[in-house]
């Protein structure tokens, strides 16, 4: 099984209150070829970052909107219009091809896929960050900079406390076999060397930033830093090596290339085969059920590489998944099962 190449199709600036914006690169973050050999000291930003409210949506899965609007916004809407369309997050296509238990909302509109992680507790709210999450936060920051402070100053550590909660993802298309896969996931930073092009040109000088405890028990899970890197064809992850006082010790980049493991087309074989399984089951009921399909929302339980459970949610739950993560001051979303009516309006109308 052969992933195809990686086509890019928009920016995504994620903010902290869920709202985006596309092809905006407020969030794009640059990592300075001064810090690949600097051991700094994370302790200080850490500690904001404990300080601080976690964001709104903290941990909560996100819906697909931004990348649906991150296609048609774009002018490249034909992407969803394709045969055997899958749109999803990098991290839900990581957890179905490593074999990892998922739960996933799914809706199937006009023969397109679309795939929502579930989310099990709704009404949750974190109240601060846990050290894990405030440490990965803080190297980012210390270990990049915005993408405006670092043109002006290409050789400053500034972190900038408030930018931690904004994410760049970038939105590409790949085939997979025969099907056509519509992800988006986040990248940490671009290194400095861009000759001053724009975010398109530095496609190949994108790079995964990645702490780790010198002292953890346990293992570095190189499966899954390449599975996630290399569905996005970000070329390297630099990795710096802390201790237990958050002083980074060591570090050193890795080429994704050379992490890949021995199994890794099994896994994308995997990935297939529950994809291909999951379309063959909605084509079908899409024939038995017609339009009246659409506007529907199925739970759907994937582990170890195979669909477990699948339940068509009832009109309370499904009302329940399209209100999730509305915010009082924001107008409702309608919605065609998971997805905002206006986009599906969109693709319907459009004609290439």
């Amino acid at each position: 099984m052969i992933l195809g190449p990686c086509q890019l199709i928009a920016h995504i600036t994620t903010k902290h209150d869920g709202s985006y914006e596309i092809n905006d690169h407020s969030a794009t973050r640059i990592f300075p070829s001064t810090n690949e050999n600097r051991c700094l000291n994370l302790g200080p930003t850490v500690r904001k970052i404990l300080g601080r409210s976690p964001f709104t949506f903290f941990e909560h899965p996100k819906h697909l909107d931004s990348i649906i609007s991150g296609c048609v916004l774009s002018g490249n809407q034909h992407v969803l219009k394709e045969a055997n369309t899958v749109v999803t997050w990098r991290g839900i296509l990581t957890r179905i091809f490593l074999g990892n238990k998922v739960i996933v909302h799914i809706s199937f509109i006009d023969n397109t896929m679309y795939i929502e992680e579930a989310d099990l507790k709704p009404e949750w709210t974190a109240t601060q960050y846990a050290l894990t999450d405030a440490v990965g936060m803080a190297f980012e920051d210390v270990y990049s900079q915005p993408l405006d402070s670092s043109l002006s100053a290409p050789n400053s550590v500034q972190p900038d406390p408030e930018h931690v909660d904004q994410q760049w993802g970038n939105l590409v298309q790949r085939s997979l076999g025969d099907l056509n896969l519509i992800f988006c996931g986040e990248v940490d930073a671009v290194k400095d060397d861009i000759g001053g092009g724009t975010p398109n040109d530095w496609f190949d000088k994108r790079v995964e930033l990645k702490s780790r405890n010198i002292h953890s028990r346990y293992p570095i899970s190189y499966a899954r830093w390449h599975m996630q890197s290399s569905l996005l064809e970000v070329p390297e992850i630099f990795v710096g090596y802390r201790d237990n006082n958050l002083c980074v010790t060591y570090t050193d980049t890795v080429r994704v290339s050379d992490i890949q493991p021995a199994n890794f087309n099994d896994s994308l074989q995997r990935g297939y085969n529950v994809l291909s399984a999951l379309r063959a089951t909605f084509e079908s009921k899409r024939e038995e059920e017609g339009t009246d399909l659409d506007d529907t929302i199925w739970k759907v339980v994937i582990n170890e590489g195979y669909v477990s459970n699948a339940i068509k949610l009832e009109d309370i739950e499904a009302h329940k998944v399209k209100r999730r993560r509305e915010l009082p001051h924001t107008p409702s979303v309608a919605r065609v099962g998971i997805v905002p009516k206006e986009m599906v309006s969109r693709l319907r109308g459009y004609r290439r």
